[in-house]
């Protein structure tokens, strides 16, 4: 009976780094001093970095900066406490794009019980999270529009709550007026940053249809970026 399980163990001790390579999570590996020693394919395909680039770096080559440096301790005494460490978290893509991924991470016992290895078990929801935000969103807006007093306060009431929730320090509405022409209506600065002569040059400005970044967006439906 010891034979037979012994032979299962082997087999299972085979058969275990094909399940993990195929899994659709990305699958880290690090050692107690956060040094990664293996990643699957789907960490690959999740963070751009490929396993040759990974393994032998630290596990903060990851890092948005985003989080605080309490998030890391917590994490770190949880996990070398034996624990398992579970949450949501901001993480930076080989190109600078940031991503939000669901991770559990488990201690894996040394000879004398201790940690001596992490498992990090992650899937990318970013998609899941922004669809979250967007619904967030909508609904604080519905709110605040059916508290604002007339239209053009309810521009700048939903403004601020697009630009907190965001990030964003500044914000524009753009509308047609009677000749057609795209004209800036009502802007929101976040307090502290000055940008009331900003706010003023955009009210002095007008575009028609596929001019301009607003007359381009309002051509197309598409949002647009332009990189400072």
């Amino acid at each position: 009976m010891d034979d037979e399980k012994q032979l299962l163990t082997g087999q299972l001790a085979a058969l275990l780094p094909g399940v993990v390579e195929g899994l659709p999570s990305a699958v880290t590996v690090t050692d107690v001093d956060g040094t990664i020693v293996y990643v699957n394919p789907a960490f690959e395909r999740m963070t751009g970095y490929r396993s040759s680039e990974a393994v032998g770096q630290s596990a903060r080559m990851l890092e948005s900066g985003i989080h605080s440096p309490e998030f890391y301790q917590r994490l770190t005494e949880t996990v070398l406490a034996g624990g398992v460490f579970e949450a949501e978290t901001t993480n930076r893509r080989k190109d600078g794009s940031l991503y939000i991924e669901e991770m559990s991470i488990t201690p894996v016992p040394g000879p004398d019980g201790s940690p001596a290895y992490f498992v990090n078990l992650a899937k990318d929801i970013s998609e899941r999270y922004r669809s979250r935000q967007r619904l967030a969103l909508f609904e604080a807006a519905t709110r605040e529009l059916a508290a604002a007093r007339d239209l053009a306060a309810a521009y700048v009431a939903v403004l601020k709550l697009v630009c907190e929730t965001t990030g964003w320090v500044y914000g524009e509405v753009w509308e047609p007026g009677p000749d057609s022409l795209l004209q800036c209506v009502a802007s929101w600065q976040s307090p502290g940053d000055s940008l009331d002569g900003f706010a003023a040059a955009s009210r002095e400005l007008q575009f028609a249809r596929g001019s301009g970044l607003p007359g381009r967006v309002w051509a197309t439906g598409v949002p647009e970026w332009d990189q400072d």
